[in-house]
């Protein structure tokens, strides 16, 4: 039993690396807010009154989801699959 039990927690430590959750986000919150409660976000795009992040989580970082801000608060968020098995073809 203790075997089993040592397993078990030993493959919930392993998994839980590989998944990610998405942040908690609520459309009007600032773009300080979002930044403070997330440590995996990336700025794609900057501009005079627009901030573009974008976030990778689930299992393997499948998903992606993207959070605008418009004068520094949430506006929209966006979510997407990541195409992570592709194939490159060699021309001869």
């Amino acid at each position: 039993m203790k075997k089993i039990t040592i397993l078990l927690v030993t493959a919930v430590l392993c998994t839980s690396c590989i998944l990610t959750k998405a942040p908690m986000a609520q459309v009007g919150m600032t773009e300080e807010e979002f930044t403070e409660s997330t440590h995996r976000e990336e700025l794609v795009e900057l501009e005079e009154n627009w901030a573009v992040y974008r976030v990778f989580y689930g299992y393997e970082s499948r998903y992606v989801k993207y959070y605008y801000f418009k004068n520094h608060k949430l506006v929209r968020m966006d979510t997407s699959e990541r195409n992570i098995h592709y194939h490159v073809r060699r021309s001869h």
